[in-house]
């Protein structure tokens, strides 16, 4: 029993005694009564205890739990925060990654779109000549109606406008084939004087009026230039560069400052040393002994503004008719009466390592000074071949020239065919045709002419000893051979002592093309 229960209990007997000796009470209880009366007094006492302790219990239990549901809503909203915010990171990291590959879409595709901007550009500053056959020679007239990067239009002399234009002229260019060292190859030969470029000037411009006081200016492969006297063949010019600068920003040119002040719709003003000066788009002006020409005033509204600006440095040359353009140059001078320009001065024929300047493979080029026109050599247009051979065979004791390869007669077609001066024959060596098969997925037949075999311009005999192609009998080379129809002949010599021809035939006749531009 808890000891204040103890404590309360003797303090009452002991009040109960004392009240008794004050009163003279003489009452006499027993001791089995009052063993009785403490044992209900103690019975009471515990039973208030005990009814106390209860409700204690019920009260501690009821704000236990209370707590615990109290920490478990915390926690369960603890939880579904974290989880809510979990998964709010997740969905951030996912739009993050998102975005970052639908920025990686949007590169691409103004990727391809610029590709196929510049793509677009270069078609239309370029000029495509093509379906031309193997071994043909040709020449070839380029002006601005061909190539629209040519000039053609006016040039100021002693206030007043002359006619000029640019003039490319291509001769005796070949697509060629069977050259020393060619094999099979296909090249572009380029002759010495093959190409010329001219500026050409209207012949009631007066040339010898040209002096320091009323000099000439144009722009001559893509450089501003200033002729200064024209006598015959000899002419006397400065010349200038191509400088792109940015507005508010400038350049040392021949140890002056030109700076890029102010760049409009179709104008920009230069300042060369603290002169300034208004140039309009394709105008030039002289400031501060400069000659400088404004190609080009680009306003950008996303960024900076510039000018394109052709500027003379003002070294004065004389050159004349066949000079070298300048040292270790491909290029001579060629000037006459009202024209100033360029000829090639070597050829480009050859296929030898030994040699600087060979003929032009596919992709190989040729450019004149400042790569201002390029002439590219585009090689052979879509060569799609068919594989096919011939050699000597025996079948049921009889000769035949057993052909492999895809034949056609009528619905029927075939992949082996044995051959002899009476026909075509299946692999049964039943009659196919007397006189000649197609040869699948190509514009050619295998037609027997007597004893021979013709495939357009590839002729070999029964024998399969002899083999001739675009009249050239080729028996002995050792190197493949092209037929002008694009056919390849893989080493005739060696084959033939086999009793053997192994040709490509393409699906149909090959041509190629050049490129400017």
């Amino acid at each position: 029993m808890n000891a204040k229960r103890y404590v309360g209990l003797f303090l009452a007997v002991l009040a109960l005694v004392g009240l008794m000796s004050v009163i003279g009470c003489e009452t006499k209880y027993t001791q089995e009564e009052v063993d009785t009366f403490v044992q209900a007094k103690e019975q009471t006492t515990m039973q208030a205890a005990k009814t106390s302790y209860d409700v204690d219990l019920q009260t501690y239990k009821a704000e236990t739990e209370t707590r615990i549901k109290t920490d478990y809503i915390e926690k369960e909203t603890y939880n579904k925060v974290i989880d809510e915010k979990d998964g709010l990171n997740t969905n951030i990291e996912l739009l993050v990654f998102e975005k970052e590959g639908l920025q990686a879409q949007i590169d691409t595709y103004e990727t391809e779109i610029q590709t196929v901007v510049n793509e677009v550009e270069l078609m239309e500053s370029s000029y495509v000549y093509d379906e031309l056959f193997l071994g043909d020679v040709f020449g070839l007239t380029v002006s601005d109606r061909k190539l629209i990067t040519l000039f053609d239009g006016e040039v100021d002399f002693d206030g007043k406008d002359y006619d000029a234009e640019e003039v490319i002229t291509f001769t005796g260019l070949e697509i060629a084939i069977n050259k020393n060292d060619f094999k099979d190859g296909v090249y572009l030969i380029v002759p010495e004087d093959g190409v010329e470029y001219a500026f050409n000037l209207a012949l009631d411009l007066d040339v010898s009026k040209i002096t320091d006081d009323e000099p000439l200016k144009f722009s001559f492969l893509g450089e501003s230039v200033k002729i200064t006297d024209w006598t015959g063949t000899d002419v006397t010019f400065t010349k200038g560069a191509r400088y792109v600068i940015v507005e508010g920003e400038s350049e040392v040119i021949d140890g002056k400052t030109v700076s890029v002040d102010i760049v409009g719709k179709d104008f920009v003003y230069i300042a060369v040393d603290g002169v300034y000066e208004k140039i309009l788009e394709d105008d030039s002006d002289t400031i501060g002994g400069l000659d400088i020409k404004v190609e080009s005033a680009m306003e950008n509204d996303d960024g900076a503004d510039l000018a394109i600006l052709m500027i003379g440095k003002d070294v004065e040359e004389l050159v004349s008719d066949g000079d070298e353009y300048e040292d270790d140059s491909i290029w001579n001078w060629n000037i006459g009466l009202n024209t100033i320009g360029l000829t090639l001065n070597t050829d480009f024929e050859e296929v030898d390592e030994d040699e600087d300047y060979q003929a032009l493979g596919a992709g190989n080029i040729i450019s004149l000074p400042n790569d201002y026109v390029t002439l590219t050599f585009d090689g052979v247009v879509d060569e799609d071949m068919e594989e096919y051979s011939f050699e000597t065979d025996t079948k049921n004791g009889k000769p035949y020239v057993k052909a492999k390869g895809e034949f056609i007669k009528g619905i029927e077609d075939y992949s082996i065919l044995y051959i002899n001066a009476t026909g075509f024959y299946d692999k049964n060596l039943d009659l196919v045709s007397a006189d000649k098969v197609n040869l699948d997925d190509t514009d050619l037949e295998l037609v027997l002419n007597g004893t021979n075999l013709e495939i357009g311009t590839v002729i070999f005999n029964l024998a399969v000893d002899t083999l001739e192609v675009d009249g050239t009998n080729i028996s002995t080379e050792d190197d493949n051979y092209r037929a002008i129809y694009g056919t390849i002949v893989f080493s005739p010599e060696n084959n033939l002592e086999d009793n053997e021809v192994n040709i490509n035939i393409p699906t149909e006749k090959l041509t190629a093309g050049i490129s400017l531009f």
